[in-house]
């Protein structure tokens, strides 16, 4: 939650330097360590995956 935070008020900083409000930053901030941990499982799950698929082929062989 904390993490949240800080990443939405350090995205909301950049956002503004453009001169816009910071809403939009502030939004894709508070997203984004959420959407990083989400890539992150479906990516060590693909990884893990292929692993497996891999090891049966060479186990039929």
């Amino acid at each position: 939650m904390f993490g949240k935070l800080i990443s939405s008020a350090i995205a909301a900083k950049i956002d503004r330097q453009d001169g816009d409000s910071g809403l939009k930053g502030a939004v894709a901030g508070w997203a984004a360590p959420g959407l990083l941990k989400g890539a992150a499982k479906a990516g060590v799950l693909a990884a893990v995956g292929f692993g497996i698929v891999a090891l049966v082929k060479k186990t039929r062989r």
